[in-house]
């Protein structure tokens, strides 16, 4: 029994010091049930930025299939203070593909899906402390997009490359 006990609390913490990442101030993703973004589907995510001091790194995650359609895809990106009103607002146009290759760009989880991580903001300074929210709408000019398992959102201390 101890040792059933022992080998739980190892399993643990092993889990916890693998999940640490101290840059990551929030990070979160919505699966697609139907595999499927609609235009109209606003993709809303709210967290807290607990020092407007330091600067920040803002990212999209997007989980696509090999099998998406397009080469790229045209995001609008909007970022919103607590009372919702948008003070950064742009067009974002990423490559997912290669345009020779059509070889997919981002990393492999598992057959043939594939994760994409895209900069949206970098070293970037927020004017207060608190609530915040990003928001994505998928601008292609299809109305529903296959083959988009999910997208989400991370925000993280900003750290300058070597």
């Amino acid at each position: 029994m101890i040792r059933i006990h022992n080998f739980f609390i190892i399993f643990l913490l092993a889990g916890v010091l693998i999940s640490c990442d101290s840059k990551r101030v929030f990070e979160t993703n919505e699966n697609f049930s139907q595999k499927y973004w609609h235009k109209d589907s606003l993709k809303s995510f709210s967290f807290h930025i607990p020092d407007h001091t330091s600067t920040y790194s803002l990212y999209m995650n997007l989980r696509i299939t090999a099998s998406y359609p397009f080469q790229n895809i045209y995001i609008q990106c909007q970022l919103k203070d607590s009372l919702n009103k948008a003070f950064e607002d742009q067009l974002l146009n990423f490559q997912l593909f290669h345009s020779q290759t059509g070889e997919p760009f981002g990393s492999s989880g598992v057959g043939d899906i594939f994760d994409h991580q895209f900069k949206v903001f970098e070293n970037y300074k927020f004017p207060a402390s608190g609530g915040y929210s990003l928001h994505f709408a998928q601008m292609m000019r299809k109305d529903t997009l296959n083959d988009i398992m999910s997208v989400g959102a991370r925000v993280e201390f900003f750290q300058p490359e070597n």
